[in-house]
């Protein structure tokens, strides 16, 4: 590889973690406007966070069409949408007045999301590396958690002086300068199958992705659980440290702010370890602590409210920040080491379809738990057997994907599948 491609492969990278910062920046510290937009709209908690389920509409949508957008307009372009996309909905909610402009900056939240997220960046990273895919790839989604640590905390003190209005109005000249720079740095490599050049077989034919194979699968159905579980349990835990925070200490207190600035503080050394992790020992040096420490931070957040104090909270971002990558590197990791050589973008696109079910149907859940109970501790310990359920589908997942990939079994018509074992 000569110095240009050399030079070019990392500035990719750093297109990647811009392109994550935006997510970092204008969808991490979500959870701490919540509660001012409760009082100023003076709506119900499921009411406001519905946005959220219309979100996941477009996300479906977008991710069900991801394979063949990647295709036609390419990584630079997607990262372009996607970073004007947390503009509007910034924009949409800095002047609502009601749940009108609320939704609708939901549907281009839903964009966003789909298209900022480590989605992109393990899609383009890994056929830019022909080793230490992994430690990259988590290069490139640190974006997310460093950006987004840093937006927590700052946001938090913000709050306290300034209305939610306001603050997302600083965001909104941020995200700008991210969007541009990931737009300027990011390209697809010359082996990445879905490349336009690509796409063409020897019979002058566009090289089909199997979409029907893939739903004829039984391992793709077990696949897709586990990402609705991703999607759905996963964040929810996210958004429950906030949201136990606040209620259990009041609005008024910053343990909550701080105690996910911790998480996403803490992040970027998970994802750097689990990359290394998984370069040197393969996806159950992943899957298995990411998954145990999930079950393990559900039960702690439906015990908490038995602890007087703020060190409850702050434990569990700890714990959080390590079971965190089942939602950024893990998903790709996961993938490529069920599906071996038949692993594409398509394929992730298609889980995605899952992953952004899963958040719209799951994650609400936890606040019309509260509604109809006025506690949280029930829903969480429910998300915590949903993710001992996640630890077993995921399991069972990879030896069944190892067991077809060793008989030889075409388990995919991917023809444009055997340039990619960038992992």
């Amino acid at each position: 590889m000569n110095t240009q491609s050399k030079a070019t492969k990392y500035l990719v990278v750093f297109g990647c973690f811009c392109l994550c910062a935006t997510l970092g920046v204008a969808s991490t510290p979500q959870a701490l406007y919540f509660v001012p937009m409760f009082n100023f709209l003076d709506v119900p908690r499921t009411a406001l966070t519905a946005y959220d389920t219309f979100a996941k509409i477009i996300g479906v949508i977008l991710s069900l069409s991801y394979a063949n957008i990647y295709r036609k307009i390419g990584p630079k372009f997607i990262a372009l949408i996607g970073g004007l996309s947390y503009i509007v909905m910034l924009l949409c909610w800095i002047n609502a007045k009601s749940l009108t402009l609320v939704f609708i900056g939901g549907l281009f939240y839903g964009a966003a999301y789909v298209f900022t997220g480590a989605m992109v960046a393990t899609a383009v990273i890994p056929y830019w590396f022909e080793k230490n895919a992994g430690t990259a790839s988590a290069f490139g989604v640190m974006g997310m958690s460093v950006v987004g640590a840093i937006s927590t905390l700052v946001v938090t003190r913000l709050l306290q002086g300034h209305t939610y209005q306001q603050v997302m109005g600083y965001v909104v000249p941020i995200v700008a300068v991210l969007t541009l720079l990931a737009f300027l740095l990011i390209k697809t490599s010359p082996t990445d199958p879905l490349n336009k050049k690509n796409q063409i077989s020897d019979t002058g034919q566009k090289k089909s992705l199997g979409y029907g194979k893939m739903i004829k699968n039984p391992l793709m159905w077990i696949c897709f659980i586990e990402f609705i579980g991703i999607g759905g349990i996963q964040h929810a835990a996210s958004n429950g440290i906030t949201l136990l925070a606040n209620t259990t200490l009041g609005v008024d207190n910053p343990t909550g702010g701080f105690a996910l600035t911790l998480c996403w503080g803490t992040i970027p050394f998970t994802k750097f370890i689990y990359g290394r992790l998984h370069d040197k020992f393969g996806i159950w040096a992943v899957l298995l602590p990411t998954h145990i420490l999930l079950i393990l931070s559900y039960v702690l957040l439906a015990v908490s409210p038995m602890f007087h104090g703020e060190a409850i909270f702050y434990v569990i971002a700890v714990i959080h920040a390590f079971d965190c990558v089942i939602a950024t590197i893990f998903p790709a990791f996961f993938l490529a080491s069920v599906w071996g050589p038949f692993y594409t973008a398509a394929v992730l696109g298609l889980c995605q379809v899952f992953y952004q079910i899963g958040r719209g149907v799951l994650t609400p859940l936890v606040n019309i738990g509260y509604d109809l109970t006025g506690s949280y501790s029930a829903t969480f310990l429910v998300y915590a057997f949903f993710s001992l359920i996640m630890l077993i589908l995921a399991t069972t997942a990879v030896k069944r994907g190892k067991k077809q990939q060793a008989a030889g079994v075409k388990m995919l018509d991917v023809e444009v599948a055997a340039e990619s074992q960038a992992y």
